[in-house]
């Protein structure tokens, strides 16, 4: 879903392309060239030069090409440098957006939509911290031009890059067909986002930005996408601190044999593509197969079934690579509150906020979920109804804590992977909790609560998914996360004058509380009960329950 604030930054911006010529052609790199005024709206990049927009104490570039269209043979292929283009590339408008699931108006889907945006402060100074945004969407859906990082920028004087990678099957279609002989099995998405940050070495100097001082960070999809890049060997080198938002890398990532067993024989007869490895992606590639028809097949696949996998490019479990660079990391309270209507038309008894169940219909929901009555009534001696506001609350929590059917974004997995980082020699985590009960939800029709993404507005006030206001209590922590999150890019600590002390984790204690009273001395372990789910062995179960299998809804 798209925002409000674009139709009036286009309307804006026309103003100022009047004149401004597109074009493309081939040819080689550009040299070295000075670095351009902090004043200046046109920049030269590598691959030629760029109109901005400025305002409210920002600059912004729009849709700037870091890698060809992937279309024609580049479909269903590892990204390429994108064509010097002459004349001046006018970046004052946002650009395309990958094609996905619904309407992005009036912004339009095409799969030429490998561009970012640059934001900077205005004027601009020389060698400012980086943070580099990717968005959530269950690897289906959004665009970096949603997020409007204008306070980001001007609270913490630093650039912001938000990027398009590309979306399901086009972007994450794990299959050997795909292998074009160097082990790359269809981590598109993910090459993408490799391709923006080496565009980000190449020219954000020329924007006032450092290159040697990048943080990566995203939320949901996005987070989960940062978690995968500390385990590719092409993005080492690239990004030297890593922000994650509701997106553990302590979350197992699937090998690329589960991708092709559960969604590849479905997208492959979907588009009538069949024969040796050759003829397939030969198939894919067919113009004939427009994105429409491949969004089609796409929504016939099970949830949760489309995202990275294990191969030659994410080459191991990103929870190994925990401890190398500085992290901040951590997720919401009632994170699946977001999500809990998808599975009402699994659940013998409809969850919904503010309505009363029985405790038999609260364990009969738990054993269709969990897959076992004996589970159920376990689950629900530990997490007693009683301590709830209602059924849709308590399960919230339990799923929170630890969600089997999903295995992804789960408060226990976030305790993992702080407990993994703070091992001996290991770099810094600063590991938090969301949880504002005041916090607007991204759901319609959900009471306000820190359920999943909804700490977004409080780092992007300008984004809009049709949520209430901010409430004037919640503005400190508002204010708050800003400073902390822009500390964190500049130096790797979050911590600033003013600010609360937020400790490197080393205990469950640790982890600072994003709450009316921002504080840490809370015990995560114990609040969500992750021994409980250890002793339980779910840790590392791969077992899905199939009453709600293709029925819960996507992540944003």
């Amino acid at each position: 879903m798209l925002h409000n604030f674009l139709t009036q930054l286009r309307a804006a911006a026309l103003l100022t392309a009047a004149g401004l010529l597109l074009a493309s052609c081939g040819g080689s790199t550009i040299g070295p060239r000075p670095l351009a005024s902090g004043n200046s709206l046109v920049l030269v990049t590598d691959r030629g030069s760029v109109q901005g927009t400025s305002g409210s104490g920002v600059r912004k570039f729009y849709a700037i090409p870091y890698a060809a269209p992937p279309v024609g043979a580049l479909r269903f292929a590892p990204p390429a440098l994108h064509a010097k283009f002459s004349g001046i590339l006018n970046a004052t408008v946002p650009g395309n957006v990958c094609p996905q699931p619904g309407s992005t108006a009036p912004l339009v889907q095409s799969e030429d939509c490998l561009n970012l945006n640059v934001t900077t402060p205005f004027p601009a100074g020389t060698g400012l911290p980086v943070m580099v945004w990717i968005h959530g969407g269950s690897f289906t859906g959004g665009a970096g031009v949603e997020y409007d990082p204008t306070q980001l920028v001007t609270v913490g004087n630093i650039i912001v890059v938000t990027i398009n990678y590309r979306l399901g099957i086009l972007g994450w279609l794990g299959a050997s067909a795909l292998d074009n002989g160097t082990g790359n099995t269809g981590n598109y998405g993910i090459e993408d986002q490799v391709a923006a940050l080496g565009w980000v070495q190449r020219n954000i100097a020329q924007f006032g930005g450092n290159p040697g001082n990048v943080t990566v960070a995203g939320e949901s999809a996005g987070a989960i996408s940062v978690a995968q890049l500390l385990a590719v060997p092409k993005a080492a080198g690239l990004f030297g601190r890593a922000i994650l938002e509701s997106g553990p890398p302590a979350a197992p990532t699937n090998p690329v044999s589960l991708a092709e067993t559960e969604v590849g024989p479905l997208v492959t007869s979907g588009l009538g593509c069949g024969g040796s490895n050759a003829q397939i992606v030969a198939c894919l590639q067919n113009p004939s197969n427009t994105f429409q028809k491949i969004l089609s097949v796409q929504a016939t696949l099970p949830a949760f079934k489309i995202g990275p996998t294990i191969g030659a490019d994410i080459t191991s479990q990103p929870r190994t690579q925990l401890g190398k660079i500085p992290l901040l990391d951590g997720g919401n309270e009632l994170e699946i509150a977001t999500f809990l209507e998808g599975f009402n038309v699994a659940l013998p008894t409809a969850l919904i906020p503010g309505q009363s169940v029985t405790n038999t219909q609260y364990t009969n929901d738990l054993a269709v979920l969990y897959g076992s009555a004996q589970l159920a009534a376990g689950i629900a001696a530990e997490y007693p109804l009683t301590d709830y506001p209602d059924g849709f609350t308590a399960v919230s929590q339990v799923m929170t804590d630890y969600n089997v059917p999903l295995q992804v974004l789960t408060l226990c997995e976030d305790v993992t992977s702080w407990n993994v980082q703070a091992a001996a020699g290991a770099a810094p985590a600063y590991a938090y909790e969301f949880d504002d009960p005041n916090a607007p939800p991204i759901e319609p029709g959900l009471p306000r609560g820190p359920d999943h993404g909804s700490e977004l507005v409080y780092l992007f006030p300008a984004l809009q998914f049709g949520e209430p206001p901010l409430l004037p209590a919640s503005e400190p922590i508002a204010s708050a996360m800003q400073q902390y999150w822009t500390n964190f890019v500049r130096t790797g600590n979050p911590n600033g004058d003013g600010l609360p002390n937020w400790p490197a984790y080393t205990t469950p204690t640790s982890v600072l509380q994003l709450a009316p009273t921002i504080q840490t001395g809370l015990d995560v372990n114990q609040e969500h009960k992750c021994d409980f789910w250890n002793g339980l062995g779910l840790a590392t179960s791969t077992a899905r329950s199939p009453a709600w299998k293709g029925t819960a809804r996507f992540y944003p």
